[in-house]
């Protein structure tokens, strides 16, 4: 089990940590980093993002691709919802 602990050590009740989910839309993405390594060059930095609930994953070598799929997910999951309201 896991402790939310605050700068004193103190522990943090979870209902603080966590917003009301009857108010809120949420998303839960997983963002992984690695380097790669290169010999004439810095080694470079690539990465993997999943949108949990869709199961979607993008494999993406800069941050731009990475801020591009978050956001196709979170207008994606508002236009379904616009659409679920007007029928």
């Amino acid at each position: 089990m896991m402790m939310v602990l605050d700068s004193k050590d103190n522990p943090l009740s979870t209902e603080a940590l966590l917003p009301d989910t009857n108010e809120r839309s949420q998303h839960l993405f997983i963002v992984r980093m690695w380097q790669e390594p290169s010999s004439p060059k810095p080694p470079g930095w690539r990465g993997s993002v999943e949108h949990v609930p869709s199961a979607q994953r993008l494999y993406f070598a800069s941050l731009g691709d990475l801020n591009d799929f978050i956001t196709l997910r979170l207008n994606s999951k508002q236009a379904a919802m616009a659409e679920g309201e007007s029928s």
